[in-house]
């Protein structure tokens, strides 16, 4: 999950958003105690920061700041790939993490040079969303943030106010280290994310016209994804379970009978609008109707597939259902994922195998609407333009209805 929050580093340090960017890991000696040990990263270099003086109290904010001044300042211009290592296969990191001493399954705050910060975490594919309160709560922590009159430089540090983590790649690692260079470059070139906040209108709006939200923008999503790929393919849509309180999320594919359907019809200029309406509102109650039961638990994608791993780890033969037509039809191959995240939240680091797909994440707000796309094709500005015409479209339609 990488989380945003827009303007803290300035608001934090003071410096231009010109300041090169600085990588935080937290180092808690024992999980549940209070962190008494920060780790700055400039450029793969590490540094080792007590947040405690000798006598017990805690160090200052200004201190802080004359030590990552310094950092920034001093830190070697040459990059250290060490930490390239996590990326490897699972097998291939753990023998390399006996060969080195470099941060595992860190929680990662990252402050980049356009004075904009994430919050980088490695979890598991199904309880992304029990990390949204931490993201939350920094953000919180940012926006009530008053600037005092404190100096913020103060004229000297003592030699063990930070200490410098040397750590360097052992020869015997250096194949290994090229070779993960070039495939995570392989990877991530050519994906950009694009933002667009749509301000036509919000939950508001929407819930005067008695109709539920999110449902009403994943169909927005899909007629724009119509218009995208001239077809409706499988669309993921996650979903943050009730009964776990802030993780663990299953998935229904958004393109239904009836989605589809709509879909067909929805930029049929011949067809009458209300028609129209009549197969929009069949799309929202089928959408809708799926949603209700995955946030209840009553979903079948995580329940099919832990009978499906049961089979495979028990020896038994995999039951029928896994080789029905109709059921590959459902799981794939997916073109479209989106999420729809709590308002100050979004998760943007996704990179996928095929480039055409769109990964995204959606806040719902009172008269907006946000939206974070990734694509590696070259053609998220092109979904954003579907996204505006599938938006007034919908609102067209909307304005029909009682």
């Amino acid at each position: 999950m990488i989380y945003n929050c827009r303007y803290a580093w300035n608001r934090f340090t003071g410096y231009s958003t010109r300041t090169a960017p600085l990588f935080w890991v937290p180092m808690a000696s024992t999980v549940g105690q209070a962190m008494t040990t920060l780790s700055p990263w400039r450029n793969g270099h590490a540094y080792k920061i007590p947040l405690r003086e000798r006598d017990g109290q805690v160090v200052s904010r200004g201190k802080l700041k004359a030590i990552f001044r310094v950092i920034i300042e001093q830190a070697p211009a040459d990059i250290n790939w060490l930490s390239i290592l996590t990326t490897a296969n699972r097998d291939v990191w753990a023998q390399a993490h006996d060969e080195v001493i470099t941060a595992n399954k860190t929680m990662t705050f990252i402050i980049g040079t356009n004075a904009e910060t994430s919050l980088l975490c490695e979890h598991s594919k199904i309880d992304g969303t029990a990390l949204y309160g931490l993201g939350r709560t920094i953000s919180s922590a940012i926006d009530k943030h008053i600037e005092t009159s404190e100096s913020p430089y103060p004229v000297a540090l003592a030699s063990d106010d930070y200490v410098y983590l040397p750590a360097c790649v052992p020869s015997c690692l250096s194949p290994l280290v090229d070779d993960l260079r070039a495939q995570h470059l392989s990877a991530v070139s050519g994906w950009a994310l694009h933002s667009y906040t749509h301000k036509g209108y919000g939950v508001r709006y929407v819930r005067r016209k008695r109709l539920p939200p999110k449902t009403i923008f994943q169909v927005v999503i899909q007629a724009a994804v119509r218009r995208h790929f001239g077809y409706s393919p499988n669309s993921m849509d996650v979903i943050s379970q009730r009964h776990f309180q802030g993780g663990r999320v299953d998935a229904l594919n958004a393109t239904t009978a009836e989605m589809i359907a709509f879909c067909d019809a929805a930029w049929d200029p011949q067809l009458d609008i209300k028609e129209r309406a009549r197969l929009f509102s069949a799309a929202v109650r089928s959408h809708a109707r799926l949603g209700s039961l995955l946030l209840w638990g009553r979903g079948w994608w995580r329940h099919t597939t832990w009978l499906k791993e049961v089979a495979l780890e028990s020896g038994e033969e995999v039951p029928a259902l896994f080789t029905d037509p109709v059921y590959l039809r459902t799981k794939g191959p997916q073109k479209v994922y989106t999420t729809f995240m709590d308002a100050g939240v979004s998760e943007v680091g996704q990179c996928w195998l095929e480039r055409e797909v769109l990964f995204m994440t959606v806040r719902v707000l009172d008269s907006s609407v946000d939206f974070n796309i990734i694509n590696g094709n070259g053609r998220g500005e092109e979904f954003i333009e579907h996204l505006k015409e599938a938006a007034k479209l919908i609102e067209d339609i909307m304005e029909t209805m009682a």
